[in-house]
This record gives C-alpha cells, structure tokens and sequence, in this order.
C-alpha cells in the first residue's frame, strides 16, 4: 500500500513538473513573440507611410555654374516646421549609388522660404573629386513640426 501511494506521489510530482515547464516555455514564447512584433513595427516604418506635405509647397533643383553644384529651392514652408531633413539621391558614372544628405534648421528659413547650395562629389584635404551624375537625381524631404511628419518626393532631370 505504501508503494503504491509513493509511485502516485512520484505520478503526480513529474506531472506537475511538466506542467511547469511547459507554461515556462510557453510564456516565453509569447514574450519573445510580443518583443519581436514591436521591434518590426517600429523598424518597418517607411516614407510612403507618411502623409505628403502639402502641395502648396514648391521644390526647384536648379543647376549652378559652379561645378557639379545645385541650388534646391523650397518656397511655403509650412508653419510650425522645426527642420527639413534632406537627402538627394543619383547615379554615378563609375562610382554607382551615391548620396547627399543633411537638415536645414528653421533658423534658417526665410519667409517660409530656404536656399541650399548642394555639391555631388566629396572633398578631403584641400582636393575635390567630382561624381559625374548618370540620369535623374531623387529628392527626398521630411518636413518635421509641431504637425508630426510630412514627406516630399520627386525626381529631377538634370545635366551635370
């Protein structure tokens, strides 16, 4: 009688001791799960969800006659912009995918108006390499304010 009422002790211990460690694990799993799907959401955020800027407002990339230098342009800056984050992106002839990026901050603007001279090419040391651009130049704004996010986007064709 005393075996038997041992061997159902045992019985019901590893019992128990499986259900612990399957909740464990389980709990893990759901933890892991939750972790992962907040990292993606944030991580996946991407320009076309975010709402245009208005189509008040007016981009010009212009040509300079310094070389390989640009002129963007951005009239009617909507109010309560803190800073514009830019980045110009073109094909090289021998250098591929390149870029510019940086912001202009609103003490920089100008009746709702900024100018920003662009150079396509990287200077070090005094000496200057020129990118020969190769087809249309993408320019990308997010405009930043009291108002969230807005996004502008367009391609210009220009002869560098």
């Amino acid at each position: 009688m005393k075996g038997i009422f041992k061997n159902k002790l045992v019985l019901i211990a590893v019992v128990l001791l499986l259900f612990l460690v399957l909740f464990f694990i389980w709990k893990m799993r759901t933890t892991n799960n939750s972790v992962n799907t907040k990292k993606t959401s944030v991580s996946t955020t991407t320009n076309d969800e975010l709402e245009k800027v208005d189509p008040s407002v007016k981009v010009k990339l212009i040509k300079l006659n310094k070389k390989n230098t640009v002129e963007l342009s951005i009239i009617g800056i909507p109010e309560g912009t803190e800073s514009i984050d830019y980045q110009l992106s073109y094909k090289t002839v021998t250098k591929g995918e390149q870029g510019v990026i940086g912001t202009i901050s609103n003490s920089d603007f100008i009746n709702n108006s900024v100018k920003r001279e662009i150079f396509f090419g990287t200077c070090s040391s005094g000496k200057c390499v020129y990118h020969k651009v190769s087809g249309d130049i993408n320019v990308s704004l997010t405009f930043s304010g009291n108002y969230g996010e807005r996004i502008f986007e367009k391609d210009f064709s220009l002869k560098m």
